[in-house]
């Protein structure tokens, strides 16, 4: 026996890194790998914004002004445009039938006059007369104190808003547009709507706020034309637009 044949026995049929396959065997198959299937997937469809328009920060500058509780506040009317005297016939006439303007004719006048003496009738009824116009002139006159100062008091309590409607139109408008005679009707009509929506209000702030407002009116309605729209739409598309270097 060599000495290679000692160490390598051929009946072992085992190289140095391990048995051999026998000559002619088939390859053993690889392990059965398991299919994955992958779930599906919704897509998800994202809407897209709506484009910002410059009108977007005026959409609460009609809406009616409310308290602390969320509900709306009334606007004010103009109290001194309201009647000072309000006469209930009724009321006069109630009050007309307690008058008794004969209590002050003197006994002795009523009796010659029930007596058929027509000096004394003419004396009382002109005395009855005379009481009923000392009486109508004194409530009269009262009715008219009353009334004046209610009405003062009336007058006091509007004047901080007259005050303010005589500033609001005093104050000018920064753009020339505004103040050209074909656009200032407008704009004072739009001051004056919204001063009478709150009249708590600034009116500085009022004015500026119509001004804005007009302002964003026209870039929203430069930004709407045809043939702004169709320049949009060729940006959005990637087209140039040589129009704009043209002189």
């Amino acid at each position: 026996m060599s000495f290679l044949s000692s160490i390598f026995p051929p009946s072992s049929g085992t190289p140095a890194n391990g048995a051999g396959a026998a000559p002619g065997a088939a390859p053993a198959a690889a392990p059965a790998v398991a299919a994955v299937t992958t779930p599906a997937v919704a897509a998800t469809v994202v809407e897209p914004a709506a484009p910002a328009s410059p009108l977007d920060e005026f959409t609460k500058l009609w809406q009616p002004v409310t308290g602390a509780d969320g509900k709306p506040i009334a606007p004010a009317g103009n109290t001194l445009a309201e009647p000072v005297f309000n006469f209930d016939p009724a009321k006069v006439r109630e009050s007309a039938a307690k008058m008794d303007f004969a209590a002050g004719i003197p006994p002795e006048m009523m009796t010659k006059a029930l007596a058929g003496d027509a000096a004394s009738m003419a004396a009382a009824i002109n005395h009855a007369v005379q009481q009923a116009v000392v009486g109508m002139t004194l409530n009269t006159g009262n009715l008219i104190n009353q009334a004046v100062v209610a009405n003062n008091d009336r007058v006091t309590a509007s004047l901080p808003t007259h005050i303010k409607r005589v500033q609001l139109q005093d104050i000018p408008n920064d753009n020339p547009v505004l103040s050209h005679p074909a656009v200032q009707p407008l704009v004072e009509t739009l001051k004056r709507a919204a001063f009478e929506k709150d009249p708590r209000a600034n009116p500085a702030e009022v004015a500026a706020s119509i001004n804005s407002y007009l302002m964003g009116l026209g870039v929203a309605l430069a930004d709407t034309t045809p043939a702004a729209v169709a320049a949009k739409a060729k940006v959005t598309a990637g087209e140039q637009d040589w129009s704009s270097f043209l002189p």
